[in-house]
Formats: structure tokens, C-alpha cells, sequence
């Protein structure tokens, strides 16, 4: 079971979104379709459990791209647990 995201520290996610943001920013300049790597990133990040680097994730796709990964859609198709 994931935490929940209550339970981050918004100072650290900021943290951790300002490591990812270049990170995803080149990632998506070398990919055609952007939302099977949107998806892919966040499939490893939820399935290994790092809900920090999930949720930096899904900020940073989203300001990229202005497309929004539906976290529970995402994780009941895939049968995860949040």
C-alpha cells in the first residue's frame, strides 16, 4: 500500500520536482507519443512504490505537456493498490 499523498512533505516534493522537471523535459523531446511514456514512467514509480517521485512525475507531465495522468484509473487498470 502506498502512502498517501497527505502524508508528503511539500517541501520535498517541490524538491523533487525541480530534480525531475529537466529530466522529463528531454524525455519528452526524444518521444513520439507522450502519453505511453507518461504512463510507462508513472507504471514504475507507482509499481516500485516511490509515491514522491509518482506525484513529481505527474506534475511535471503536466506541465509539459498540459495532458493529466489519472492516478486511480491508472492503478485500477494495472490492479494496484493506492
Amino acid at each position: 500500500m502506498l502512502s498517501h499523498p497527505s502524508n508528503i512533505d511539500p517541501q520535498l516534493l517541490a524538491q523533487e520536482v525541480n530534480t525531475m522537471m529537466p529530466l522529463v523535459e528531454k524525455d519528452l523531446a526524444d518521444v513520439e507519443d507522450t502519453i505511453t511514456y507518461g504512463k510507462e514512467r508513472l507504471f514504475k514509480f507507482v509499481k516500485d512504490k516511490k509515491i514522491m517521485e509518482a506525484l513529481a512525475f505527474m506534475y511535471c507531465f503536466e506541465g509539459n505537456t498540459g495532458q493529466t495522468l489519472d492516478i486511480k484509473e491508472f492503478c485500477t487498470t494495472n490492479n494496484l493498490l493506492l
